[in-house]
């Protein structure tokens, strides 16, 4: 699976990367949310969701390129609509978040 792309090592690592800073920023968002850095945490996510869509793209499209019929049909489309509905969501918390920093300001 994309082989001709980028070597599966750099897949690896580049998806193990993006999932443990997804995992940091949802830990800075729950627990340091009243913190100076907790602000950004919502836009990080929002970001890295953003990312994970091109990988859930990129493995949907090599399930379609394929000639024979599998479950990652069905799965990894489901997982890219799932993580752009996350992507929504991040976007709208880091707004809600912009609009009480400002509101907080005036």
């Amino acid at each position: 699976m994309f082989e001709g792309f980028i070597a599966e090592r750099i897949w690896a690592w580049g998806c193990l990367s993006i999932g443990l800073l997804r995992l940091l920023a949802l830990a800075i968002n729950g627990t340091f949310a009243q913190t100076w850095y907790g602000h950004w945490s919502p836009h990080v996510r929002g970001s890295l969701a953003f990312v994970s869509c091109y990988i859930w793209t990129a493995i949907s499209i090599d399930m379609f390129s394929l000639e024979i019929s599998t479950l990652g049909l069905l799965v990894y489309p489901g997982l890219l609509v799932l993580e752009i509905i996350n992507v929504k969501e991040a976007w709208r918390d880091a707004g809600e978040v912009d609009r009480s920093t400002a509101d907080a300001a005036i």
